[in-house]
């Protein structure tokens, strides 16, 4: 799940700073005014767009190449 909030009180203030959390519960952006929930949803799109385009799940992990065996 992804919520966008203004928060007047946002201690930065500028109207393009936010802050985007993420947790087990989804992703938060919070920003004093709409520039910045729009920076930060640009933002969350750049970290999602490699993961979705590589397909579905996880990229593999790294695999150790063998050890050369001891003589």
């Amino acid at each position: 799940m992804v919520s966008l909030a203004i928060d007047r009180a946002f201690p930065d203030s500028s109207q393009e700073a936010y802050r985007l959390v993420s947790d087990r519960k989804g992703v938060r952006i919070t920003a004093r005014g709409y520039a910045g929930l729009f920076y930060g949803v640009q933002t969350l799109r750049q970290l999602v767009a490699p993961a979705s385009a590589a397909g579905a799940g996880p990229a593999p992990a790294p695999r150790r190449p063998p050890r050369p065996s001891r003589v």
